[in-house]
């Protein structure tokens, strides 16, 4: 029944001064360190900036690259991210 959802308007007044751990899809394509579709970064922006104008304490964004079969790889780090997430906010 999705009349019992909540969704991010149900709680928004809730945010300030909060810690916000969120899960979003950064699993993009990568090919030599270079992000080749950008489309599911720039898919978060508008939530991402609805939660900041809420002033939190801070969020954490949570998500993961490739299928590392739970070992360390440097191949699926999500650093190469930063940048492109960090100009698009």
């Amino acid at each position: 029944m999705l009349s019992k959802k909540i969704g991010l308007n149900h709680i928004l007044s809730k945010l300030k001064d909060s810690r916000i751990a969120m899960r979003v899809d950064f699993n993009v394509p990568l090919k030599e360190g270079k992000i080749k579709d950008m489309t599911r970064i720039i898919e978060t922006i508008p939530t991402l900036k609805k939660i900041l104008n809420e002033k939190p304490k801070g969020i954490i964004l949570l998500s993961h690259l490739g299928r590392p079969d739970g070992k360390i790889n440097p191949a699926f780090s999500l650093k190469p991210l930063v940048p492109a997430l960090e100009d698009l906010m």
